[in-house]
This record gives C-alpha cells, structure tokens and sequence, in this order.
C-alpha cells in the first residue's frame, strides 16, 4: 500500500508503512493521535482504516499553532489537514484544542492505539504520557515519535530510555526513531512476528 498522502513537511513519511502494517494486525477500535501537525501519521492510520474496512475510530488532537521546537505556523496547516479529513468521513474526528482538554473526551480504558507526537520537551512528553495513559487499554499499544532526536532541548528519547524499562517495547531506529510501548504481555503472534 503506498500513502495517499505526503504533506512534504513530515519527519513521519519513513514510518508510514509501519502504521499500514500495525492497523492492519491490530484492528484497533479507537486510535489517538496528540499531535496532528500536518496530518501524514495521522493520515495514514486513517487510510489505512479505510483500505482494511477497519472499524475503528480516528481522533487526531492539536491545537494547529506549533510551538518554539517545530516553529509556529499559520491557519494554513489547519485548513489542509482538515481538507484531507473529509476524504475519512465518517470515522475521523480532529478536536482542535489541547490535549489536556481532549483527554476528558474518553473514558478510562477505552484507547487501543495511542501516538504521542505532540510538544517534545521531557516534561510535557511525561505528562501526555501520565494523562493519557487510564485512558489506554490493558493491551493498550502507545507510540512515542522521535526517539532519536537528541539534545538538551529534546526530552523524548530522555523519557522513553526511562520508560521502556517497565513495559515490552520496541525501538525504530531509523532517522528520527519510534518507540512502541506495548501495556500488555500477551499479542496476536502476528504483533509479535512484526518486529522480528
């Protein structure tokens, strides 16, 4: 399956098979994404919905401003992301409003697939992850984009090195890296067989 879309903007695009193969395996019923930006990881969970008959249901959260790490944008971002939504209608949902905001939205348990891509310094990684996480499901999957962007400015791959000692995880090493936080022990062989 090749990406319907590519905003050209996205340290995500290397990804985008991975989430085709990770939807398809999974199946989850509800997917969140903080932090939509552009929309190419969020669009290609959505495609990814669509192409498999999937039931699932696609939230993406981002308050469409930016911030001093990705740089501050205008309305346009927004407008285009929320033109490529129509192409997932009726199972996409954007809520253009913070993520503490959004987190009220779902009740405790009811995530299957969480992507936390939204503000990358340390202590707002840690508090998505600390907010969100009643939300996942005990088999819940939580990814973490750029594991690999270091520096002192860059907290995710600080907070994912202190994380992924509690739970079953797996590392993309690749450019910006993806870290797949599993909450749960025990995955469809086909899960498992994925990062072999």
């Amino acid at each position: 399956m090749i990406a319907n879309y590519i905003s050209g903007y996205s340290a995500w695009e290397e990804n985008i098979p991975f989430a085709f193969k990770l939807m398809e395996i999974v199946k989850p019923n509800t997917f969140v994404e903080l932090g939509v930006h552009w929309g190419d990881s969020y669009f290609a969970f959505c495609q990814a919905v669509k192409e498999f008959k999937l039931s699932t249901k696609c939230w993406g959260i981002d308050l469409f401003k930016g911030d001093d790490l990705t740089g501050y944008y205008n309305r346009e971002v927004y407008n285009r992301v929320m033109e490529e939504d129509d192409k997932y209608q009726p199972f996409s949902t954007i809520l253009e409003t913070s993520f503490d905001s959004a987190c009220t939205t779902f009740k405790d348990s009811s995530i299957d697939l969480l992507h936390i891509d939204g503000s990358h310094y340390y202590v707002d990684v840690k508090h998505d992850f600390e907010t969100w996480l009643p939300k996942v499901n005990k088999c819940g999957i939580i990814l973490f984009h750029d594991t690999n962007v270091l520096g002192d400015r860059y907290g995710v791959w600080r907070f994912w090195k202190e994380i992924k000692k509690k739970y079953l995880t797996y590392q993309f090493d690749n450019k910006y890296g993806l870290g797949i936080l599993c909450l749960g022990r025990e995955y469809p062989q086909s899960f498992l067989d994925l990062f072999k």
